[in-house]
């Protein structure tokens, strides 16, 4: 009788095991999928932006241009602000990527599913 019982404590916890194991391989797999979907979103917005950033430069230079009579001072004054722009890009680059970057990550991976 005690053998029925120790065998079938065994197969419980070898089936309990399997579960986990599935359980954390369809876990992984949700929040990795969901990081890409990130990725992916994060890269188009970014192009968009780049190509938003492109065309107001474009227009600037034009409207400086007719505004100064100087393509190279209209050219020098829109480089000057893009480099102004990046540089404070990259002065708050901690409180605009790194952080909420850092936290998504963290509730992502951290967060316990509620069952």
């Amino acid at each position: 009788m005690d053998e029925m019982n120790y065998g079938q404590l065994w197969q419980s916890a070898k089936d309990e095991l399997k579960t986990e194991v599935e359980y954390t391989r369809l876990d992984v797999a949700e929040k990795a999928s969901v990081m890409l979907s990130w990725v992916a979103i994060i890269a188009v917005v970014a192009i968009l932006a780049a190509c938003v950033v492109f065309c107001l430069a474009w227009a600037c230079l034009h409207w400086l241009t007719a505004a100064t009579g100087s393509v190279a001072a209209a050219t020098a004054i829109v480089v000057a602000a893009l480099v102004v722009l990046a540089l404070i890009f990259y002065g708050y680059r901690k409180t605009l990527i790194i952080n909420p970057v850092t936290r998504s990550i963290t509730k992502l991976f951290l967060s316990r599913d509620e069952e």
